[in-house]
């Protein structure tokens, strides 16, 4: 049956080896113990001492570590709940353009535009008015589409050609 030690005991032993005051043969007989266990419990402790005297560094590192931790998670729900908002979020680009504020300096232009979807020439493009011709044209089909509703796009650009306004389909 095999000799079991207590963790006192090997601590004792790896110490009283470490001061090489006592020859390891010496030990062996003292404690009643194998060389090569001494030696072994001898190695073990010398490799755990720097551990001991790092305990403040390793402690401010493994907060370091879960400070890091958290803020992932805290960035994957602020990612999580930034696309949930965009996919429920005004739709029209016409809307969202007009939730762009040009005076709030904390956030850019461009990265506002890129925050709601919108391209940054779309933020200064002025829509031009529809001409008067253009206007006249759409009232003109109009009319006609309600009295012909069968006419094509063949037969309603001869009939606007027949009165006058040079078109084509």
């Amino acid at each position: 049956m095999r000799k079991r030690y207590s963790a006192n005991f090997k601590a004792k032993v790896a110490i009283t080896a470490i001061k090489s005051q006592e020859t390891i043969a010496e030990l062996s007989s003292k404690f009643e113990v194998h060389r090569a266990q001494i030696l072994r419990w001898k190695k073990e402790a010398l490799a755990a001492l720097p551990d001991i005297f790092s305990a403040g560094k390793d402690l401010e590192k493994r907060h370091q570590e879960d400070l890091i931790e958290e803020l992932y998670k805290k960035i994957g729900q602020l990612k999580v709940e930034n696309d949930w908002l965009k996919k429920i979020l005004i739709k029209s680009a016409c809307d969202r353009r007009m939730l762009i504020d040009k005076n709030f300096k904390e956030i850019s232009l461009t990265r506002q535009c890129e925050l709601l979807n919108v391209s940054k020439g779309a933020l200064y493009y002025e829509p031009r008015g529809i001409d008067p011709f253009s206007l006249e044209l759409m009232d003109l089909i109009d009319r006609q589409f309600l009295k012909t509703p069968f006419y094509g796009t063949r037969r309603m650009t001869a009939w606007l050609n027949r009165k006058g306004c040079r078109v084509n389909r």
